[in-house]
């Protein structure tokens, strides 16, 4: 990130050294409506390296964002297992304890059926002797005594019986109770490690869709690199020509200023030719005076002839730029405008119309620039003098040359699709003083 602002501001500080040149050099007027149109472009592309700046740093902002909420889900699904691992050592500290009240159980009614069981073939027996009954225990006892000891043993060991078989019978039913409730707490525990599994495979999901959220985030951030990396290398193409341009404008400018000051010596020395003319005239006869005059008047009238007339504008409408027997219309004014899902400002007006449709000059003037470039295509900037210039761009091609004097609705090159168009249209600018302005208020 820090090499790509790097790169901007070297970009910017190239257009400001390249605006700070004298632009005295380069016309008569101190400016150059090419020169403006390159610092348009630059401007218009140093802002889309810009917004492109400002999205990856929200992107980025975004994915820190995701990044810490991924650690979270992370964290989350590390709790969620170890809740579940506890839940699940639970589950089997409960399932051994049923297991250990079932084995309890088992053992305790096998215990109670065999002590029941005794009990039975303790009364089987006591039936199957007849002739054991309490007159028998009563006549062989002693005295009384015996006979009562005798029964409290007899009825002692049914007793006894009877609470063995008892506490047995309780402590199953205890046993027994004990179970269900480890059932239920097994139940329970079964729908906690149940409910613990369901919130990890959700928050799984979650972790997932935040995971390929970030790997969408990556991908626009490579977009906006690329769409970065677009405009650089146009801004690095666009401050080229402008270079090779300005050098063209100075070497042109040093020719018109020797060519001046060849003009201007030229104009000394025929000056300094006409003054010692006239001082010879006026050595002459008083008879010769009238031909002196009219020789002079011959200097005159011939130095004045040779100054260069530029047919400059002094304002007022110009020119449809296309030819009036071609049907055509306004397809995008002047101004802001959103395409292709950018807001752009226009610097011109779209004219539509069929291919190979006329293109005129909209004024007189001399062609000052006939190239291709990548966006304009095929296009054309006359020079009208006064500091106003009009521009023909997506030409199919051109039909004069740099330097060449076109009059006002002379065909000057055919409407085309070269540059980054997509439908048959002539884009026409005008400025004043390198600025763009509405060709509307000059058309209609």
């Amino acid at each position: 990130m820090k090499k790509i602002t790097k790169s901007i501001t070297a970009s910017v500080l190239t257009v400001s050294l390249l605006m700070g040149m004298p632009w005295t050099a380069f016309g008569r007027n101190g400016t150059d409506a090419t020169v403006q149109s390159y610092e348009d472009q630059m401007a218009s592309l140093a802002a889309k390296q810009e917004q492109a700046l400002a999205e990856l740093s929200e992107l980025q902002s975004d994915q820190t964002e995701a990044q810490m909420e991924l650690g979270k889900y992370d964290e989350l699904l590390k709790y969620n297992n170890e809740m579940k691992n506890l839940a699940s050592g639970q589950l089997d500290s409960l399932t051994d304890q049923i297991n250990d009240k079932t084995e309890s159980i088992e053992q305790t009614t096998a215990a109670m059926e065999a002590q029941e069981q005794a009990f039975l073939d303790r009364m089987v027996a006591v039936y199957m002797e007849e002739d054991t009954d309490f007159l028998e225990i009563l006549f062989e006892s002693e005295d009384l005594t015996d006979f009562l000891v005798k029964m409290e043993r007899v009825s002692a060991v049914f007793d006894y019986d009877s609470r063995i078989i008892s506490n047995l019978t309780e402590n199953k039913a205890t046993l027994e109770k004990d179970r269900q409730a480890l059932n239920v707490a097994q139940e329970a525990q079964l729908q906690r490690v149940k409910d613990y599994e369901n919130a990890i495979s959700a928050n799984q999901q979650l972790y997932d869709a935040k995971l390929e959220y970030m790997e969408g985030l990556k991908a626009n951030e490579n977009d906006l690199i690329s769409e970065y990396s677009y405009y650089k290398q146009q801004e690095d193409e666009l401050n080229a020509e402008l270079e090779a341009y300005l050098a063209e404008l100075a070497r042109q400018a040093e020719i018109r200023r020797q060519e001046e000051e060849r003009k201007r010596q030229e104009a000394i020395a025929a000056q300094k030719a006409a003054e010692e003319a006239e001082r010879k005239r006026r050595e002459e006869l008083a008879a010769q005076q009238a031909a002196q005059n009219q020789q002079q008047s011959y200097w005159d009238n011939s130095y004045s002839s040779s100054s260069v007339d530029y047919s400059e504008y002094t304002g007022g409408s110009i020119t449809y730029p296309l030819d009036p027997d071609a049907y055509s219309y306004m397809s995008s004014p002047y101004g802001w405008r959103v395409l292709y899902g950018i807001e752009e400002f226009h610097l011109g007006v779209d004219l539509a119309c069929a291919a190979g449709t006329d293109v005129l000059a909209a004024a007189s003037g001399t062609v000052v620039l006939s190239q291709y470039h990548y966006s304009y295509g095929n296009y054309i900037i006359v020079d009208h003098g006064n500091g106003f210039s009009t521009l023909y761009a997506h030409l199919s091609s051109s039909n004069v040359s740099v330097g060449d004097f076109v009059g006002a609705g002379q065909t000057i090159g055919w409407v085309g699709l070269t540059g980054r168009t997509f439908g048959y249209h002539l884009h026409f600018e005008t400025r004043v003083n390198g600025s763009t302005v509405d060709p509307a208020g000059y058309l209609w």
